[in-house]
């Protein structure tokens, strides 16, 4: 049993180390404001791994520090994601329109939802109906009909 442990350990470390483990959740602007902060984090650990002093002395400091940076850059990133994939669609639409439609798609679908739930501040089905009654009667009945004095 604790051979297969050991094996399961050394399988996950030499993963981690190589790079292998991804995350399924993408952040916008990760790649611009937090890679670097990133690659800083991943250094000091592999460096307090080398060392074997994950818990002490200045190699876990900068753990603490570097990793406190990239938290930090993740933060803001996951705050300002709206506006980040706004600047983002913005570059595209002035150079492939294609590729922007194909993300807005994206960013907008995993939002949506089917139906409307508050039309005016009114959010009961009636009152809803009600007021889209009120709003296409008004509308038809806007323009008269001239239709026999221009003839």
């Amino acid at each position: 049993m604790n051979l297969l442990y050991l094996v399961f350990k050394w399988h996950v470390i030499r993963q981690f180390l190589r790079g292998d483990v991804r995350v399924n959740r993408v952040v916008s602007g990760r790649n611009k404001y937090a890679i670097d902060k990133h690659e800083a984090a991943r250094q000091a650990y592999l460096d307090s791994v080398f060392l074997n002093k994950l818990r002490q002395g200045p190699s876990f400091l900068l753990i603490k520090q570097s990793t406190a940076q990239f938290k930090l850059a993740l933060r803001y990133c996951k705050q300002h994601e709206d506006m980040m994939r706004a600047d983002a669609a913005a570059s595209l639409a002035s150079n492939d329109y294609r590729q922007f439609w194909n993300s807005m798609q994206k960013s907008s679908s995993s939002r949506a939802s089917k139906f409307i739930n508050i039309v005016d501040g009114y959010t009961e089905d009636s009152a809803i109906v009600d007021r889209w009654r009120r709003h296409f009667k008004q509308f038809y009945n806007s323009v008269c009909n001239n239709a026999s004095t221009h003839s």
